[in-house]
C-alpha cells in the first residue's frame, strides 16, 4: 500500500513536472518568438537608420553645395562692388577735377572781364572827355 501511495504521490509529481515542462516550453516558445520579433525591429531600425544616414549624407551634400553657390554669388557681389566703388571714386576724382579746372577758368574769365570792363570804362571817359573837349572847341 505504501508503494501504491508512493507510486500515486510520484505519478502526480510526474504529471506537475509534465505540467511545468510543457508550460517551460510554451514560455520557451513565446521568447523565441518574441526575441524573432524584437530581432527583426532591429533589423529593420539598422536598415531605416542605414537609409536615414544615407539621407543625412545626401542632405548635407546638398546643403554643402547651396553653401559654395551662396559664397561664389557672394564673392561675385563683392567683386563687383568693389569693382563698381572704384569706378565711382575714380568718377568721382574726375569730377572734382572738372569742377576745380572750371572754377579756375571762372576766375581768370573773371578777372579778364574785370579787366576789360576798366578798360571799357576808361575808354568811355575818354571818349566823353574827347567828345566835351570837341565841343569847347566847336563853339
Amino acid at each position: 500500500l505504501d508503494q501504491i501511495a508512493k507510486l500515486s504521490h510520484d505519478l502526480d509529481a510526474f504529471e506537475k513536472l509534465k505540467e511545468q515542462f510543457t508550460s517551460d516550453e510554451i514560455e520557451l516558445l513565446w521568447d523565441k518568438q518574441h526575441i524573432a520579433d524584437l530581432e527583426g525591429r532591429i533589423t529593420e531600425m539598422k536598415t531605416g537608420f542605414g537609409s536615414f544616414a544615407e539621407k543625412e549624407i545626401e542632405v548635407k551634400r546638398g546643403l554643402k553645395k547651396q553653401h559654395e553657390e551662396i559664397e561664389n554669388l557672394f564673392v561675385d557681389n563683392w567683386k563687383r562692388f568693389e569693382a563698381e566703388r572704384e569706378n565711382d571714386q575714380q568718377i568721382l576724382k574726375d569730377l572734382v577735377t572738372k569742377v576745380r579746372s572750371t572754377h579756375q577758368q571762372m576766375q581768370e574769365e573773371h578777372i579778364e572781364n574785370e579787366s576789360m570792363k576798366r578798360a571799357l570804362e576808361m575808354m568811355t571817359r575818354e571818349i566823353e572827355r574827347s567828345q566835351k573837349a570837341r565841343l569847347r572847341g566847336s563853339k
